[in-house]
């Protein structure tokens, strides 16, 4: 039986062990390689995630959802044809079987959504933040999906900037953040030719791209597809982008912003309460992206309405903390909200 565990901001940890290397478990050690611990290190364990090929879905099982969850006394089940996915949850930890052929972006999401909902009970939260440090200033940038926070990220980082995070940051109950350094998706991304350059992709795949993504036709729609989903919407390490090392440490933060789509880039002003208010709205979001995670979990354990609470509770603390400026976004114009965060002194 081979064992990993997964450090959270060096505060709590997940632990993997399996007999034999699935789709699954080769994801989550890929997304998560950066954040291994050490055989001598020791932090809490919140969460076991274990492999068992012999999974199956009791007789018996109650369907909440038609061909997708199950429930039975003994947990939440995640059944497909091709696919199975057990959970169980008390107050303190969580329990995730993977069958062998386990959907591999379900079970990381699964992974993920559950530390985010753990995380709290140690005054840690993870807010939908792309995070960076900029000539000194760590800067954060939170919003809802489609905003410009990995753009805005991708915009610092090649001009030197440190990276901190992308799609989640987390932070603590004081405001500061800790660098989780799990892959950057760079799906739909308007790639600059130092991006093509660096990342050995070709400026005239994606100069064709760009012509067909912009002039409508089913064949020039179909060949736009093509190129984001097999060769420009990649994962890939931080490493990648910069060679400039980020330590593994919580961050003052200098530059809090939340930013929203608009008709005009400028700076706005959004109290502490709405942005509270939002950002647990982000969170909700983020766990509806296969289905209603979040509904169908806290049916099924009450107990987690505490968890929800003290999440709140943690953002309650952040807002406090931190001087959180609004920007709005002038029809997704990611030059023009970079320009904003990273020229505002």
């Amino acid at each position: 039986m081979k064992t990993h565990r997964i450090h959270f901001a060096n505060t709590f940890c997940v632990k993997l062990s399996y007999s034999t290397e699935t789709i699954a478990t080769v994801k989550i050690l890929d997304e998560y390689h950066s954040m291994l611990l050490g055989a001598s290190e020791t932090l809490p364990v919140v969460g076991d995630v274990i492999v068992d090929e012999s999974l199956e879905l009791p007789s018996g099982a109650v369907e909440l959802r038609k061909g997708i969850l199950y429930e039975t006394s003994e947990g939440l089940y995640l059944h497909s044809a091709t696919s199975i996915i057990k959970l169980a949850l008390s107050p303190a930890s969580f329990r995730i079987v993977l069958g062998s052929k386990a959907d591999a972006d379900i079970a990381f999401f699964t992974l993920e959504m559950l530390v985010r909902i753990y995380a709290p009970l140690f005054n840690l939260v993870f807010l939908h933040t792309g995070a960076f440090i900029y000539e000194g200033r760590v800067i954060t940038v939170s919003a809802f999906g489609g905003v410009g926070k990995t753009e805005v990220m991708l915009y610092a980082l090649e001009r030197g900037a440190k990276f901190i995070s992308d799609d989640f940051a987390i932070l603590n109950a004081k405001g500061e953040v800790f660098p989780y350094t799990k892959k950057i998706y760079l799906c739909e991304y308007p790639y600059t030719e130092t991006m093509l350059r660096r990342l050995h992709k070709s400026k005239w795949l994606y100069r064709l791209k760009t012509f067909c993504l912009h002039h409508p036709g089913r064949f020039k729609s179909h060949v736009a597809d093509w190129l984001e989903s097999r060769y420009f919407g990649v994962k890939l390490d931080y490493t990648d982008i910069t060679s400039t090392e980020t330590s593994a440490q919580f961050y003052p933060i200098s530059d809090f912003y939340w930013a929203e789509s608009s008709d005009e880039t400028k700076t706005s002003f959004i109290s502490k309460e709405d942005f509270v208010k939002k950002m647990s709205l982000c969170l909700d979001i983020e766990s509806r992206r296969y289905f209603d995670y979040d509904g169908y979990l806290r049916l099924k354990y009450p107990f987690l309405e505490t968890h929800k609470a003290k999440q709140r509770d943690v953002l309650t603390s952040i807002a406090k903390n931190v001087e959180v400026k609004a920007v709005t976004v002038r029809g997704r114009d990611f030059d023009d909200l970079a320009q904003l965060i990273l020229l505002n002194r």
